[in-house]
């Protein structure tokens, strides 16, 4: 309010008191108009509409009385009360732990202010606005309904100062019986350095005066802010005391709760939800590091595309969803294994070994270790590794070169020997030079426990072991007359002869004489042992044995304990 007393005429303008500048901040009911300000971004969430909190400038205390309206909830504007304004549902009750936006003044109500004629007279509120699960928000300041924003001389209505404009500096061109308001975050502020302009009529398009963004909108976060009023009154003004009624009003965008989802069909990665609260308009996830698997396919990652033949994302990689899409389904892309593009001997298949012509000739990392084996497509049909297995059983017991012979247990323990990487060399084992052909190497020595992996254990005669220490699809070899040792030779147009036995330890069959191995090597370099899945008896298995016995394609039995290197298979179909 603004208060002006006449002048003599023999004092200067700038020595009289001109007028009284009083200011009472209160809330009014009238804000109800401004409840469909929030923002509704899905009908599946409920999202807070807010209640501006208001102050009403220069009520004139001792004429009026300190003014404070109780506003209920019945009518579903939220409550005013403290001087402070609650975020609220769209039913209209307290969000609670919802987004809260509150405006608090911080200076009294009420102050007056006594203007100098032919000078600007300031008149300033602080306030705090304190939010949580805000993403921003805007000040508004405008007039109240049905009233106009001029100062109006509360004893005689036609005494008026009006709008000064748009950003108006406060220095010596501020024009006479003029007045208007700056907003800034900065309390500290020279307020003559900030700029004014008329406060605008309540409509239903308020300019926005200032809009705060928040840099953690899920923590409790305050801002202290300013408004100043600036008043200048020209010679001749009359003296009365002017009052505007002007709301100061805070409008939230509040964060929302984004339910985000990584969904897919068969060969997608496991379902994943993200509950994210944090206001951001999007999140990164990290997708499961499972791979899926499919029988004869390679698994290449996942796209967003049902038909892909490219991945877009990656197992255990990271993924941006978006608030605007925040659901996204994947789709496993696969590729058709072949003989071309396997690498693991874990992706070989009776399919991929079938359809691979005689002799082809490969390496494979087995993929529980690492380690490399040659494999080669022979004319029986199947696929065979050309060298020892080399896997060190977690499982069973691992002997060194200082085992002795009493070490072995009885003949259902499951034990392997280890010598490291060696090579046959004439009759004595040698160390392998980092660049041998891994062809050469003599593997592990395995007892028939070990090979089977626990299933051989005194089954009847003619009846396989059902499992191995092979890679997964692969397995043991059958033994005896017909198996499938006695099928390869005649597949291969050999017969039991010294002739054929030096072409099977040669290239591509590599069938080196290793020997045998219990507490001590026996027979290197003059006799090969080879485990079959076939059972001679209790306590005695087959095994396939070069030089061939007794010029024929029969092998020979031994006991379950004591070691001999293997060979696994794949039979095509």
């Amino acid at each position: 309010m603004l208060q002006r007393r006449r002048r003599k005429d023999n004092i200067s303008p700038k020595s009289h008191p001109s007028l009284t500048f009083i200011n009472n901040l209160l809330h009014s009911k009238s804000t109800y108009f401004y409840k469909w300000w929030g923002e509704k971004k899905s009908s599946k969430l409920t999202y807070s509409y807010l209640v501006p909190s208001v102050c009403i400038l220069a009520l004139l205390v001792g004429l009026y009385g300190f003014v404070n309206p109780n506003i209920s909830n019945d009518d579903s504007n939220g409550s005013l009360v403290n001087n402070k304004a609650y975020a609220v549902d769209a039913t209209g009750l307290d969000g609670g732990s919802s987004p809260s936006l509150t405006l608090t003044l911080k200076d009294p109500a009420t102050q007056t202010t006594n203007a100098v004629v032919g000078e600007i007279t300031y008149r300033t509120n602080q306030f705090t606005i304190t939010s949580q699960r805000y993403k921003e928000y805007g000040i508004y300041v405008s007039g109240m309904s049905g009233k106009i924003t001029d100062l109006v001389g509360k004893n005689i209505s036609s005494n008026t100062v009006t709008g000064v404009g748009t950003n108006v500096a406060a220095d010596a061109n501020f024009p006479d019986n003029k007045w208007g308001y700056a907003l800034t975050n900065n309390t500290s502020i020279n307020l003559s350095s900030l700029k004014y302009s008329t406060v605008p009529n309540y409509s239903d398009a308020i300019p926005k005066s200032y809009t705060h963004t928040t840099s953690s909108p899920s923590t409790v976060t305050s801002q202290d802010f300013l408004i100043s009023f600036a008043a200048k009154f020209g010679v001749g003004m009359p003296s009365d005391n002017y009052q505007s009624d002007v709301m100061l009003s805070v409008v939230g965008n509040p964060i929302t709760v984004v339910e985000y989802s990584i969904t897919g069909g068969t060969g997608a990665p496991v379902v994943q939800k993200i509950t994210d609260e944090s206001g951001a308009s999007s999140t990164t996830v990290t997708l499961s590091s499972t791979k899926p698997t499919k029988t004869g396919y390679n698994f290449l990652g996942w796209s967003t595309a049902s038909n892909a033949t490219t991945a877009q994302y990656q197992a255990g990689g990271s993924l941006v969803l978006q608030e605007s899409n925040p659901n996204i389904t994947l789709y496993a892309v696969w590729t058709l294994l072949t003989w071309d593009n396997i690498t693991t001997m874990q992706q070989m298949t009776p399919a991929i070994c079938a359809s691979t012509s005689n002799h082809a000739t490969k390496q494979l990392k087995d993929a529980r270790d690492n380690k490399t084996y040659w494999i080669t497509k022979f004319k029986d049909g199947n696929c065979w590794m050309t060298q020892n297995l080399d896997y060190d059983d977690p499982n069973s017991t691992r002997f060194d070169s200082s085992t002795t012979s009493s070490s072995w247990g009885t003949s259902h323990e499951r034990q392997y020997y280890d010598p490291g990487d060696k090579i046959v060399s004439g009759s004595n084992l040698a160390n392998a030079p980092t660049d041998v052909d891994r062809h050469l190497l003599v593997g592990n020595y395995y007892s028939w426990m070990a090979a089977t992996d626990g299933t051989g254990k005194d089954l009847p005669l003619y009846t396989p072991a059902s499992g191995s220490i092979c890679p997964q699809n692969w397995r043991l070899p059958t033994g005896q007359y017909d198996g499938e040792y006695a099928k390869l030779v005649q597949a291969e147009d050999m017969s039991a002869n010294s002739t054929s036995e030096s072409k099977l330890k040669a290239a591509p069959y590599h069938f080196f004489l290793g020997g045998s191995y219990s507490g001590t090597m026996y027979n290197v370099g003059n006799r090969g042992y080879y485990r079959t899945s076939s059972p001679y008896g209790s306590g005695y298995a087959w095994t396939f044995v070069l030089p061939f016995l007794n010029g024929n394609l029969a092998n020979a039995n031994g006991p379950y304990s004591g070691g001999t290197p293997m060979h696994c298979i794949v039979k095509g179909v």
